[in-house]
């Protein structure tokens, strides 16, 4: 039997890796994007959202925001607003935590 020991954060090469094949190059730390969500201007950092979703919820939440990336793109070519745009949304209808208490 083969045990494997995974990290507990994907590392930036696995999610350099995942976003190529989405066609996105990895953020760099300055990266900037801003996004309109309802009437409201939303300036995010790239980098900053894939750091803090690698390491709370792992590589599962960073392919959920860009399948929902995709979709929100319409075919059109995948950029990081789209990716923002993603992230704010799912971010947004999570259940609070105590909520269901």
């Amino acid at each position: 039997v083969h045990k494997f020991k995974l990290p507990t954060i994907p590392t930036i090469a696995d999610v350099t890796d995942i976003l190529a094949h989405n066609g996105l190059p990895f953020p760099d730390k300055t990266m900037t994007v801003t996004v309109v969500s309802d009437r409201q201007r939303i300036e995010e950092n790239p980098y900053e959202i894939l750091r803090l979703v690698a390491k709370r919820d792992a590589l599962k939440a960073i392919t959920e925001r860009l399948r929902y990336a995709r979709k929100i793109a319409r075919g059109d070519t995948l950029n990081w607003k789209h990716f923002v745009t993603a992230h704010l949304i799912i971010e947004n209808e999570a259940v609070q935590e105590g909520e269901w208490e």
